[in-house]
């Protein structure tokens, strides 16, 4: 190795020899290959930085999208507080959907801007914000929508109610859009910051390169000075971005982990009354009223922990010392490392909202009163015309019984026939309030679905043949042997639809077709087809059908009669039902309805071929009527004359013995009194509504002394609770007037059977019901 060495130095000039050669060489070596790793990695670096600008590029449009969407949300929310004005609800109806339109749209289109960017947290968090925002903006939609259907239907007074709602659905959709562009500007602000770092490390390795080689450093020079032009673009770009932020209506506040606050947004010094040289660089502790001193740690501690602080109600002081009731949202600030590197907070003044809020309050309190009242009047006037219908349709039956000649036959039938149109119209009109007020209840029953329609026929078919037309019923498909739904409510749904059917076809037909919808991730559902060859409908009546108080026309009601209510509390019945109602129909050539509901569970019940494997309808034989105790003794509490006159006639002619009072009081006294005697009443028929002392009243009364006997209740009133409130008072039933002479003479007798002589009353007892 050695004879090697000195014959390199032999073969070479003298000065190559030099031990500062061969360092000059080395060095020139090392220089070199310094040269190409430094430029390999300069060009990683400025790759990397050119990346980083076109982000934040992408940043600053995305930004400039997510600042377009308050534009739009106010824009879907503009034609449901302008209609308001108006009254335009059509023009305004399909302004809003234009509206709606451009929002999804623009959307759509930033949904599709953070897709590209890739799955990181920050971007699955701008979607969820996203989201919501969308969620507030459709909310607004069918509120609007809903604020429409109110004017439609005459309803100014709900429709303002309605319009506090869609306000705080508008509140909502724009925070989440200003809270979007808050946390897109704090994602641009942190990708900025690492490159400002980057252009900082860039530029001291420049200084490295130039003293190894002048050509690197000219060609970093140049493209510094390339990426120094698109930093001022960026810092430009940015500039737009933190105006976006300073012209905020909500205050926005950044601080650092040491507590001291780094922005102040000229939202927050509208808010809290302090300018931003006041505060920067303090910790935000001066504005936490003295109660609430340990807040700001324990939503520090909540935000350092990696946890969001979403919509927190609490109250700041101000400046001028007044508290202010504000709603917080505190995030936490990242850099690209995912460190945490401060706290940003957004408060927005809810005072408005508070006002607003006692403003609906106020308005529902309202609401509930007027909705008490308008079932308290509802009620009264049924007590009110069913008294009086209560003796005109009682002693109708008492004429009834003894005419004879045609002309008095038809003069009774036609008092009959006019005195129940009379009744259901009142009962029509007790059911859509009670709809309308919320009060309405369904009952849940296993029914057999053959036997209820077979119930339908057999009452239709009566009217049917008297016009001359021909009622079909047709299954087009197996039926389930029960299902699960309320029969009441099913029978008048198809009562009211097969009797539009005929009322309104003058010669043809009238199919009941009915059939088991199964459709696949579907639930079953029963679907009915009433098909007429009537007189039809256009358009423009179909529009308004389901419209309580309207018909098709004026004409209509003039020739055919009806109130245009049956169809309104089908088409709320069937929904309640968990079906639809939908119309088919043609001028002079008929309507087809087509109404779902519910059927409940199928799995365990069998389907059947109707006509083939249904069991037959049972034959209910007449009852007999057992004849009346020969001492039955009943004693009738009525303070109206004509009913006391037409019950007593009624139980006279069966054979038992009344007793008249006119109010609670005296019935009180007699009952007790002959209890006392030994000779105690078998019943007592107690009005609920007389002066005095009510019915209610009275029937307390006697249980508190003891008395067993049996009390039926006589009332005029038929709205939803009626009967739970007169059982509650201690009557053993109840009926509704007008009296339907057989079914009372049925429950007197039933009770008076069960009456016993076991009354002990003790006439000091305190009462105790």
């Amino acid at each position: 190795m050695a004879q090697l060495l000195n014959f390199w130095k032999l073969k070479r000039p003298r000065w190559k020899q030099s031990r500062w050669y061969r360092l000059a060489y080395v060095l020139a070596s090392i220089n070199l290959i310094t040269i190409i790793i430094s430029f390999y990695v300069t060009r990683l670096l400025l790759d990397s930085y050119e990346d980083s600008i076109l982000a934040n590029q992408l940043w600053t449009q995305r930004i400039i999208q997510f600042s377009k969407l308050t534009n739009l949300a106010n824009a879907v929310e503009a034609p449901g507080k302008d209609v308001l004005k108006s009254g335009a609800v059509d023009f305004e109806s399909e302004r809003l959907k234009k509206a709606v339109q451009a929002y999804l749209e623009s959307s759509q289109a930033v949904r599709k801007s953070l897709s590209e960017i890739g799955t990181s947290e920050e971007v699955r968090g701008l979607v969820i914000q996203l989201k919501q925002a969308d969620q507030a903006v459709m909310a607004i939609q069918l509120d609007a929508n809903h604020i429409f259907d109110l004017l439609r239907e005459s309803r100014p007074a709900d429709a303002t109610t309605h319009l506090g709602v869609m306000s705080q659905h508008h509140t909502q959709a724009v925070f989440e859009i200003r809270s979007l562009c808050w946390q897109a500007w704090a994602n641009g602000a942190r990708v900025f910051g690492g490159q400002v770092a980057h252009a900082a490390s860039l530029r001291w390795y420049e200084a490295g390169i130039g003293l190894l080689a002048i050509f690197p450093v000219l060609a970093i020079t140049f493209h510094g000075s390339r990426l120094a032009n698109q930093v001022r673009e960026t810092e430009a770009k940015l500039g737009r971005l933190t105006a976006l932020v300073e012209h905020s209506e909500d205050a926005i506040i950044s601080k650092e982990l040491n507590g001291q606050i780094t922005s102040w947004n000229a939202g927050a010094e509208h808010l809290y009354g302090y300018s931003a040289a006041e505060v920067l660089g303090r910790s935000p502790m001066f504005l936490l009223p003295n109660d609430r001193l340990d807040e700001e740690a324990a939503i520090d501690k909540e935000v350092r922990a990696g946890h969001a602080v979403q919509q927190l109600e609490t109250v700041r002081r101000r400046k001028d010392a007044t508290l202010v009731d504000v709603e917080l949202t505190v995030s936490p600030v990242r850099n690209e490392h995912g460190d945490l590197i401060g706290i940003s907070q957004i408060a927005r003044d809810i005072r408005e909202m508070r006002t607003w809020e006692q403003t609906l309050r106020m308005a529902k309190a309202a609401s509930d009163t007027a909705n008490q009242a308008k079932s308290e009047f509802l009620a009264n006037m049924s007590h009110e015309i069913r008294t009086p219908m209560a003796a005109i349709l009682g002693f109708n039956d008492v004429l009834s019984q003894t005419v004879e000649r045609p002309d008095e036959i038809d003069a009774v039938q036609t008092i009959r026939r006019n005195g129940e149109y009379l009744l259901e119209l009142i009962n029509d009109i007790l059911d859509l309030s009670k709809i309308e007020a919320g009060r309405f209840e369904l009952e849940q029953l296993a029914v057999s679905p053959t036997k209820l329609v077979a119930d339908v026929i057999t009452l239709m078919r009566v009217r049917a043949t008297a016009k001359g037309l021909d009622l079909k019923l047709e299954y087009a498909t197996e039926v389930p042997e029960t299902i699960h739904t309320d029969p009441t409510r099913v029978r008048q749904i198809l009562i009211n639809l097969i009797g539009n059917a005929i009322k309104f076809t003058e010669q043809g037909s009238v199919r009941f077709v009915v059939r088991l919808r199964q459709e696949p991730d579907q639930p079953a559902c029963l679907q009915f087809d009433v098909i007429d060859t009537g007189i039809g409908m256009t358009e423009e009546q179909i529009a308004k059908l389901f419209r309580p108080f309207t018909q098709a026309d004026s004409s209509t009601t003039r020739k055919y009669g009806g109130t245009g209510l049956g169809l309104s509390i089908c088409h709320r019945l069937v929904q309640m039902l968990g079906g639809t109602v939908t119309v088919t129909s043609q001028p002079d050539s008929g309507t087809t309805f087509t109404v779902t509901i519910a059927t409940g569970d199928l799995q365990q019940t069998r389907l059947i071929i109707p006509g083939i494997e249904a069991a037959p309808l049972p034959v209910v034989p007449k009852p007999i009527e057992s004849a009346a105790p020969q001492s039955a003794k009943i004693l009738l509490a009525e303070d109206g004359p004509d009913n006391q006159r037409l019950i007593k006639y009624v139980l006279n002619k069966a054979g038992m013995e009344v007793v008249c009072v006119e109010n609670g009081e005296a019935a009180c006294e007699l009952a007790l009194s002959n209890s006392a005697l030994g000779s105690p009443f078998d019943l007592i028929l107690m009005d609920m509504q007389m002066p005095v002392l009510d019915g209610y009243s009275a029937t307390r009364r006697l249980r508190g002394y003891g008395y067993t006997r049996p009390i039926i209740a006589l009332t005029a009133h038929a709205m939803s609770g009626d009967r739970e409130k007169c059982l509650a008072a201690g009557c053993d039933d109840y009926t509704v007037k007008p009296i339907n002479r057989d079914l009372l003479l049925s429950m007197v007798k039933d009770y008076a059977s069960r009456s016993t002589a076991s009354d002990v009353v003790p006439r000091n007892a305190d009462p105790a019901w």
